[in-house]
C-alpha cells in the first residue's frame, strides 16, 4: 500500500507541463545576474574594440604614405565605441547597486 502511495505522488499525467523550479529571483540575485551579463558583454566588446584598433593600425601602416583617412576613421570609431561600452557598463553597475541599495556599501562601512 505504501509503495502505491509513493508512486502516486510522483505520477505526472501525460500532456501536463510541469513548470521549471529554481531559486527565487531576489534583488540580490537579480543584481548578480545583471552584473554577470554586463561583465560578459563588456569583455566581448573590449576584445572587439581591440581587434578594430589593431586593424586600423595595420591599415595605417599599409597605406605607405597614401590616404590614411580610412584608418584614422576606424581608430576614432573604435575608441569612441570603447568609451561608450565602458560608460554603459558603469551605468549598469550603478543602477544595479542602487536597486539593491548597496551603492554605499564600500570598504569599512559594509552592509
Amino acid at each position: 500500500m505504501i509503495d502505491k502511495l509513493i508512486i502516486a505522488q510522483n505520477y505526472i499525467p501525460p500532456g501536463v507541463v510541469v513548470p521549471a523550479s529554481g531559486p527565487a529571483l531576489t534583488l540580490g540575485r537579480s543584481r548578480d545576474l545583471l552584473v554577470t551579463i554586463s561583465n560578459y558583454l563588456i569583455i566581448f566588446s573590449v576584445i572587439f574594440a581591440v581587434i578594430f584598433i589593431v586593424w586600423s593600425g595595420i591599415s595605417y601602416m599599409m597605406a605607405q604614405g597614401g590616404s590614411t583617412d580610412d584608418a584614422k576613421k576606424k581608430l576614432t570609431n573604435a575608441i569612441i565605441g570603447t568609451a561608450i561600452v565602458l560608460g554603459v557598463g558603469l551605468i549598469i553597475r550603478t543602477i544595479a547597486s542602487l536597486i539593491t541599495q548597496q551603492f554605499f556599501c564600500i570598504g569599512i562601512f559594509g552592509c
